[in-house]
């Protein structure tokens, strides 16, 4: 499909198998979904190894990974609870933050301050 709204599908997701782009890989942890991780390209490497060590998914560490490493993956996630214990954390401190609330605050900062001034976030 060439678009998938994440917001209605993954509150009725148990698994979300994707090339690791960022944007997908948060909105899945939003939702407490875990992963299922295969991408090699831009920034993927560096996403896919973060979900392997957080413990909210595996990551195939390839491009193109065989349907049977997908399949048993996917097994493996969906039999293992610590995989959706994990993401589900990642859920409750996602909530916590309120990120809309934070950019706000930033961009006023930012916008406050003198031309000189370098801000770091």
């Amino acid at each position: 499909e060439r678009f998938i709204p994440f917001t209605e599908l993954l509150p009725m997701t148990d698994l979300l198998i994707t090339n690791g782009g960022y944007g997908g890989v948060q909105m899945s942890l939003a939702y407490g979904v875990p992963l299922v991780v295969a991408g090699l390209s831009e920034d993927k490497m560096e996403v896919n190894t973060r979900v392997k060590w957080s413990g909210t998914g595996i990551s195939l560490d390839t491009w193109r990974p065989a349907p049977s490493r997908i399949r048993d993956a996917a097994r493996k996630v969906l039999s293992t609870p610590s995989y959706r214990a994990r993401a589900l954390e990642y859920k409750d401190a996602y909530a916590r933050y309120n990120g809309a609330r934070k950019a706000a605050e930033v961009i006023i900062e930012t916008a406050e301050l003198p031309p000189h001034r370098v801000h770091t976030a």
